[in-house]
């Protein structure tokens, strides 16, 4: 919302700290903000009335690296070993700083899943992954990153400059 409109014009919701999606009837609290968008928000499914919050795919390293505590039934998903590329986004264009040396100028690319035959490509060369990431020194160019998981492919294209 712009500054100008007033709490008039907006909706006063409660949404879920964790998930930012509207509070649903398990989560254990909630913040109140004002939005334009009520009817096209949709509700926390990350409290499904576990002990633990079920967080999307998309969010499995980040829970194994903060150590956060999954509900039991759902270990499956967690350990799924599809793979589903975090880092870099699709079409992301990064810059080199000529301030900085060039081998401190690096991404970590990251997936989720577990699969230990998993194969990553960047430009047809195959790479090492370490805990589900690799790191990369930048080099201009557009590049292709490809992993290769049993029958899927998963890719993602980005940019040097």
């Amino acid at each position: 919302p712009k500054w100008e409109d007033s709490p008039k014009t907006l909706d006063k919701i409660e949404i879920c700290p964790l998930s930012g999606a509207l509070r649903g009837i398990h989560c254990p609290a909630g913040i109140f903000e004002y939005s334009k968008q009520k009817e096209n928000l949709k509700t926390c499914d990350y409290h499904r009335g576990f002990r633990y919050p079920v967080y999307p795919p998309l969010y499995t390293q980040w829970v194994h690296e903060h150590g956060l505590d999954t509900w039991p039934l759902e270990s499956g998903y967690y350990s799924s070993t599809a793979a589903l590329i975090i880092y870099p986004p699709q079409g992301a264009v990064f810059k080199l700083d000529p301030t900085i040396p060039h081998s401190y100028q690096t991404l970590t690319f990251q997936v989720s899943g577990h699969n230990p035959n998993r194969t990553w490509f960047l430009d047809g060369e195959p790479l090492k992954e370490v805990d589900g990431k690799v790191q990369w020194a930048l080099i201009k160019g557009s590049h292709h990153l490809v992993i290769k998981d049993g029958e899927s492919i998963t890719e993602r294209k980005f940019e040097v400059k």
